[in-house]
């Protein structure tokens, strides 16, 4: 097993856990320019830098000790794994990176299939909030616009 300190990213905890709230960008972009020519790539852009400093962190969690009976194949072994705080901030960095990249392939899907505006817009708390809940509600109502897609894939 690492020892305890064997690397650690030269970011505090509360420092890192403060500098996701940057996210709050991408979700206005979302939510308040869906059809803005950036928010494709900005929105990318923070979700890819989130999904780096996850892996940083889980480079640094390989190479440090872990709580006893840590991991992923039981319950209490996730408990376990989540009861040290810097395996907290890797797994609200990936929820966060991750939620906001589905919520954005939902709204350019949306735009592709022609899903009012509006309707998607009143699914973006679930999509920030509770993400696979917006991803279900959107899949469904997406699922009501299967022709416009095909046409506009058609005219491509």
């Amino acid at each position: 097993m690492p020892a305890e300190n064997a690397f650690q990213l030269p970011l505090e905890s509360d420092v890192a856990f403060e500098a996701l709230n940057f996210v709050c960008v991408g979700w206005a972009l979302l939510a308040l320019a869906p059809r803005w020519r950036h928010t494709p790539k900005a929105t990318l852009a923070i979700a890819a830098a989130y999904s780096a400093l996850y892996a940083a962190f889980v480079v640094e969690a390989a190479l440090s000790s872990q709580p006893e009976g840590a991991g992923f194949g039981s319950l209490a072994a996730v408990r376990a794994l989540f009861s040290k705080e810097r395996n907290v901030l890797a797994g609200w960095t990936h929820y966060i990176a991750y939620d906001l990249l589905v919520a954005r392939g939902c709204v350019l899907d949306a735009r592709t299939r022609g899903v009012p505006w509006v309707m998607v817009s009143l699914l973006m708390p679930l999509f920030l909030l509770t993400g696979p809940v917006g991803l279900v509600a959107y899949l469904a109502l997406a699922a009501l616009y299967p022709a416009a897609a095909t046409a506009r894939l058609k005219a491509e």
